[in-house]
């Protein structure tokens, strides 16, 4: 018999080596089909499906901004219009859901769609129509990523300009500016048909001899020169620009007083005699925000002077006007608030002589006008000066001499109402200091106040309100020399510095990083008055009044910004027998000047190296 042993072959099968190739085979074969089936269907959701959702997101795009925006009128007619999303779009349906036509008649006027991120700009073909309303849309074709429909679809109109804008003006032009300082540009337009009427414009900034910020700002390079321009150039149309001729030049040698301190007190002023109202000499001195070279002190007894140099040269009195005289026989002292005006408002706080009360004037000193603060008897209206919301120049608190009285007004001064104390604030025949905390906010700041105690061995301390008096919770035992004080902010970042004595964080100057809520002890410990400062440096003072002829202070002292590390004491003249009172802070446009009010010493100047 004869035996039969059957092949793979016979039996439809390969060998093992080969089956296993075959269904490699097989694999990859399935694998790359499945593939091309994945990337055919996401082509198809992207591109050619604009209604099949992928992925889990449900949520419609939105529009948030549109240039130019609705309603909006004198639009260059050169464009762009622009629409941003909440989120990217599918760049296809945009294409074809953005449209723009005349809303007159409905006329599709033609252009092309792109775009970039989440925004999606129509560019007409030619330049719009003058004078003419447009209407763009985006209808419900258009749809985010994940297929999801601009439901319900947006429109805007806008009118374009009368008359394309056909040149730019660029000032100032020409100017000096020193290596290495700033200078803000600013550009208007101007049409051809009325060329001596600016147009607000949109335009992009070039600089040769520095560089220049989006919205102007030159910064001047270190190479002195001649030949420097600063250009602005029309965003709507790049032939149209504007240009300055900039000078760049080397920083001139400090001038005198760079350093040092310089005795600037008027030759008319009387640093000797009692005079008729109690003369201690001077103990405020303000700069004008609005105008940095003008200066403003009261001297005691006798008006207030003003400098129009930064403080290097004074004339007065200048309270030549209605009351002039009667404020002349005043001891006490004066603020300027920031009010844009073309003359700035004095503010003037009497505690002794026949002007005793408060005053305004809205001339820049020359007329004055009394006003009752109604919260006191009218044998105690001695108050000193007022601190004014550095977000609302009608807002005043003003704290009391020599009695226990806080007063707010939100009119300037002419009302005046009572700010209730703490009974752990009441000192009786002493005085106390008030000062706004600047939070940054406007509706914080108005609010939030630090009242600071009289030196009394820490038995009253500081105190610290969120809700204009209504509760006061105390946050350190530091208290001021007797006469006034005043707290210092930089800015509105939290830190705020004040100085004084028993405090239990250390005495002299106490910093807070929380806007006021709690204190660390910074500088040298000796009792202070006065702290303050630049970018650059904070600087303290400690004075006393004691009268003229005598000495309180200085006890100057200085360290570079923050103030956290070492305090330095340099020497000062032997003719600032007597330390600040006050301190004006200004800027020359170079250098940080200040001027200080030092009873009977006098005004003495400083200009920062």
């Amino acid at each position: 018999m004869t035996h039969f042993e059957p092949s793979f072959a016979d039996m439809g099968m390969r060998p093992a080596h080969q089956g296993v190739r075959l269904v490699r085979r097989l694999r990859l074969a399935m694998f790359a089909a499945s593939a091309t089936l994945l990337a055919g269907c996401l082509a198809f959701a992207t591109d050619t499906e604009p209604n099949v959702n992928v992925g889990g997101d449900v949520t419609p795009p939105t529009p948030i901004a549109f240039t130019p925006a609705n309603l909006s009128t004198d639009v260059p007619i050169a464009g762009p219009i622009s629409v941003t999303f909440s989120e990217p779009m599918r760049n296809a349906t945009l294409t074809s859901s953005f449209t723009l036509r005349k809303t007159t008649g409905n006329v599709v006027v033609p252009g092309s769609v792109t775009v970039v991120s989440n925004t999606a700009t129509f560019v007409p073909t030619t330049p719009l129509a003058v004078s003419t309303q447009y209407t763009a849309a985006v209808s419900t074709e258009a749809r985010d990523v994940a297929g999801n429909a601009l439901v319900p679809g947006v429109a805007w109109t806008f009118t374009t300009e009368a008359a394309p804008v056909t040149s730019l003006v660029v000032l100032p032009n020409p100017v000096t500016v020193i290596a290495g300082t700033t200078q803000q540009f600013g550009v208007t337009g101007r049409r051809t048909a009325d060329p001596a009427a600016p147009v607000a414009v949109s335009v992009t900034w070039t600089a040769t001899g520095g560089t220049i910020s989006p919205t102007g700002l030159f910064t001047a390079g270190a190479v002195a020169g001649t030949t420097y321009i600063v250009t602005a150039t029309l965003a709507s149309n790049s032939a149209v620009t504007g240009r300055s001729t900039v000078t760049v030049i080397s920083a001139p040698p400090p001038p005198p007083g760079t350093g040092v301190w310089l005795n600037v007190t008027p030759s008319n002023v009387d640093l000797t005699n009692a005079l008729s109202c109690g003369n201690f000499g001077t103990e405020t001195v303000q700069a004008d925000p609005d105008r940095p070279s003008n200066l403003y002190a009261q001297f005691h007894c006798q008006g207030i002077w003003k400098s129009v140099d930064y403080g290097r040269t004074w004339t007065g009195p200048i309270n030549t006007g209605t009351n002039g005289t009667a404020i002349a026989d005043c001891a006490g002292g004066i603020r300027l608030a920031k009010n844009g005006t073309p003359t700035p408002t004095l503010l003037l706080a009497c505690i002794r002589g026949t002007a005793r009360g408060f005053w305004r004037s809205t001339d820049g000193g020359v007329n004055w006008t009394k006003y009752n603060i109604a919260p006191d008897p009218a044998d105690r209206q001695d108050m000193y000066p007022p601190m004014v919301d550095p977000y609302d120049p009608q807002h005043l608190l003003m704290a009391a001499h020599e009695h226990d009285a806080l007063v707010e007004s939100v009119d300037g001064g002419r009302n005046w109402t009572n700010i209730p104390l703490n009974p752990g604030m009441l000192e009786g025949v002493r005085s106390a200091a008030i000062a706004f905390i600047n939070t940054g906010s406007a509706a914080t700041t108005r609010t939030t106040w630090l009242w600071i105690g009289e030196q009394s061995g820490g038995q009253f301390g500081t105190w610290r309100t969120t809700n204009s008096g209504t509760t006061w919770t105390q946050v350190s035992r530091n208290e001021h020399p007797v006469g006034y004080a005043e707290t210092f902010q930089l800015d509105a970042s939290g830190v705020m510095y004040m100085a004084g004595f028993y405090a239990v964080e250390g005495n002299g100057v106490l910093r807070s990083t929380d806007f006021g809520v709690t204190w660390a002890q910074v500088g040298n410990s000796g009792n202070q008055r006065v702290v303050f400062g630049t970018p650059k440096n904070m600087y303290s003072s400690y004075s006393f009044p004691s009268g003229l002829n005598t000495s309180g202070g200085p006890s100057f002292q200085l360290a570079p910004q923050p103030g956290t590390g070492t305090w330095t004491s340099p020497t000062t003249p032997a003719a600032m027998r007597q330390g600040a009172a006050q301190v004006a802070i200004t800027n020359d446009g170079t250098r940080s000047v200040f001027v200080t009010a030092n009873y009977g010493a006098g005004l003495w100047l400083y200009i920062e190296p």
